[in-house]
């Protein structure tokens, strides 16, 4: 019985100094971890790390990636080596960069000569605008952010927008189960910091009421005549985004477009006037050079007009299956002219000529650029922007083109921030050793401490009876 309790004491030790040894084999732990976000100005993330070996800033790397989008690798501060070091990496941040609410994705990665890279477990925090005090609603896949006003207002955004999406399912046959954000902004100057800036002019001369920021974020302008119509549009973009994404081609702006104009209700009187105009002075824009927004500002209206007609016999005469097939089709990474071929059997030329004759307008110009030459469309956005009247004195000799008084100005496309940071083909995770290694030397010493008792148990039994002293 000795030899067996001394063989269970035996393994436990070895069990326990295994442990242990692993454990000092540079094997790190997280004592706390946080990034500190100011909006659009810094993230600042923080950690402290233990360690068995000395670290050095040498040794450390932080990874942070945005949604679901690359690795960004980003060096530690300095800081005084050790076996217990603070951790910090900053990242500058500019308006516009990361959407509100994305998610960012962060881990420590230790690095020591000799030992096999550990990473610390992936922390998430959302991306938000500390500015305000956020309230948020979510139904069907949707989440309405939004901040000074009432509980009765954001419901009022939220059911817009889910009868915005079940009106793209009824129109044109497409949905997803994607999640969607829609952010409100009460003011145009608290709604900046969340745009990239296209130069000091333009952002003072145009009031951008809705856009599309990322795959699934929509920005919106609360005070403005027609939110309702914002949001209509702009979750068009959004879902048509989603359905249509391919790493090789974008949809054409004015099918993009063109379906953001259908989906927000009636023709805009702007855009029926211009429209008209065009047919009866013979000023129509062929549909391959609406391949992308129009550059000068008086085409505007044409061009919106235009393209929700478009929309319009499309699915008037071929129905919205065909509209659903040829949203799938371009999914593939099809061309315009492609797509169009394989469902309806003509290219963008055949569909100009068949749109021209249905609205009484001159055929088709024989001249046509390139198919060839088509350059890939921009990711388009609301055209429902709001030319402003400048503070300024105006320059002494403007385009003569530009009217900052028109209804309507030149549309705002905004894209996602692109990543310049260095790519990093290691996945997060790994290294994550450590809790394994605790759980060991826990049940070691838990082992050993039942073995102790055990051996007093039996220590005890096994003593001689002391005789009962003698009379």
């Amino acid at each position: 019985m000795h030899k067996l309790l001394r063989g269970i004491i035996l393994l436990g030790v070895l069990w326990l100094v295994l442990g242990g040894m692993a454990l000092a084999q540079g094997n790190i732990q997280v004592v706390d971890t946080k990034a500190d976000i100011s909006f659009a100005q810094s993230i600042v993330f923080k950690a402290t790390l233990i360690s068995s070996q000395n670290l050095t800033p040498q040794n450390v790397t932080l990874y942070y990636k945005v949604n679901d989008g690359p690795l960004n690798r980003r060096p530690v501060a300095d800081f005084a080596p050790g076996t217990r070091v603070q951790l910090s990496a900053e990242e500058k941040m500019q308006p516009g960069q990361i959407p509100p609410f994305a998610n960012i994705t962060y881990q420590w990665r230790v690095e020591i000569p000799g030992q096999p890279a550990q990473d610390t477990p992936p922390q998430t925090v959302p991306y938000t605008d500390n500015r305000f005090q956020w309230q948020n609603l979510a139904n069907k896949g949707v989440t309405v952010y939004w901040y000074n006003q009432d509980k009765a207002y954001g419901q009022h955004v939220l059911d817009t927008s889910n009868q915005a999406i079940a009106r793209l399912s009824t129109s044109f046959g497409v949905s997803t189960d994607k999640p969607i954000k829609v952010v409100v902004y009460q003011s145009k100057v608290e709604m900046q910091q969340a745009l990239s800036s296209r130069g000091q002019t333009y952002d003072q001369l145009i009031t951008t009421l809705g856009v599309v920021v990322s795959e699934d974020t929509l920005l919106l302008l609360g005070q403005q005549s027609d939110p309702d119509a914002t949001t209509n549009h702009e979750l068009t973009h959004v879902i048509v985004g989603i359905v249509t994404k391919n790493p090789y081609n974008e949809i054409p702006s004015w099918l993009n477009e063109g379906l953001a104009m259908y989906n927000e209700g009636p023709i805009p009187a702007g855009n029926k006037g211009a429209l008209d105009e065009g047919i009866r002075s013979n000023t129509l824009m062929t549909i391959r050079t609406m391949t992308s927004q129009p550059g000068r500002p008086d085409q505007v209206n044409l061009f919106y007009g235009q393209a929700r007609s478009i929309v319009d016999f499309m699915l008037q005469k071929y129905g919205k299956e065909k509209m659903a097939q040829v949203l799938n089709v371009f999914k593939e990474g099809s061309t315009t002219d492609g797509a169009l071929q394989k469902v309806y059997g003509f290219n963008m030329d055949g569909l100009d000529q068949q749109w021209r004759a249905s609205v009484g307008a001159q055929p088709l110009p024989q001249s046509q650029p390139a198919a060839a030459a088509t350059p890939p469309a921009a990711v388009p956005t609301r055209p429902a922007v709001q030319a402003v009247q400048p503070t300024q004195p105006a320059p002494a000799n403007p385009p003569a083109q530009v009217q900052p008084a028109a209804t309507a100005a030149p549309a705002v496309e905004q894209r996602p921030q692109t990543q310049v940071n260095p790519q990093v083909n290691q996945p997060l995770g790994g290294g994550q050793l450590l809790p394994i290694l605790i759980v060991l030397v826990c049940c070691g010493a838990a082992f050993l401490l039942i073995a102790g008792i055990a051996v007093v148990i039996y220590a005890l039994r096994q003593r001689p009876a002391t005789p009962p002293p003698s009379q």
